[in-house]
């Protein structure tokens, strides 16, 4: 299986670092639990009251219930309002994704990470180490918060390698630590996968794409390639002085009469990762 380089060394070692906390994720703007407008056939875009899907998770402190909470307003068009749901875990971490499938939230002292899938899964499969589940082999989405003043400043740092050269100072002081096995030079090469595409918004957030059947940023996940393309994004925030260089990363494929919902899904990520507060 192609995996993240690293990537399953990172998730066995978020284990080893337990004793660095965690930085949980700001929380969205709380939703406003009102009456939804009630759109005509030719409305625009309008104010929809989007299902709330608790997640539950594993990791550093055990394994947590999934919470409950309201729905959530977001901005849709008519067409899609009754395609979504909001998948949510602890502490408030969230995504847009296709009404009716299943989710679940690994933690650790590295940062959080949250699956959605048709594909049921859990602790045994994505916290276990001996190999035997390969990854989703269809549609599926993952969002991960990686904290760069924990942990999490390993996987912050060959993101920044691979998409970010004007942040490759921080990567250097990850390097400077000596920390066998984690922070070794070879960890972190630097460029962008060839066959990729790449969209800057921002020098500090990028969409890509990586082609179907091909390796890149896209397969560097839990998501094994197949005849569809695998979209995404990442944004790092925090100038490192005042605030912590911490990491927020998308991986999504969606099935082919579900591609709509692919704009929404990145927008919703990205301005939640655009309007974290820095703690």
């Amino acid at each position: 299986m192609r995996m993240r380089e690293g990537y399953r060394w990172a998730a066995s070692s978020m284990f080893l670092l337990m004793a660095t906390s965690c930085k949980s994720p700001a929380k969205p703007t709380e939703a406003v639990v009102s009456e939804p407008t009630v759109p005509s056939a030719s409305a625009g875009p309008a104010d929809v009251m989007v299902p709330f899907v608790g997640c539950a998770s594993d990791g550093q402190q055990g394994a947590q219930p999934a919470p409950t909470g309201a729905p959530r307003r977001f901005v849709l068009s008519p067409d899609l309002a009754g395609q979504v749901a909001y998948y949510v875990g602890d502490n408030d971490f969230g995504v847009l994704g296709p009404k009716g499938w299943t989710c679940f939230v690994t933690e650790g002292s590295n940062g959080n990470t949250l699956y959605v899938s048709p594909e049921q899964v859990g602790a045994s499969q994505l916290l276990s180490t001996d190999n035997r589940w390969k990854g989703f082999i269809g549609p599926a989405i993952e969002l991960s918060y990686r904290s760069g003043s924990t942990s999490g400043r390993f996987e912050v740092a060959r993101v920044i390698a691979r998409l970010f050269p004007r942040r490759m100072g921080f990567v250097r002081s990850v390097i400077t630590e000596k920390i066998s096995g984690l922070s070794d030079r070879k960890n972190f090469p630097t460029g962008k996968y060839p066959t990729d595409q790449y969209s800057y918004k921002t020098p500090d957030l990028v969409e890509f794409v990586t082609p179907a059947g091909k390796a890149g940023f896209g397969t560097d996940s839990w998501l094994l390639p197949n005849d569809q393309a695998i979209e995404g994004m990442a944004m790092i925030s925090g100038d490192g002085v005042n605030e912590d260089v911490d990491l927020t990363e998308l991986v999504l494929r969606l099935s082919v009469n579900q591609q709509a919902l692919l704009p929404l899904i990145l927008k919703q990520v990205e301005t939640d990762a655009t309007t974290r507060p820095e703690e």
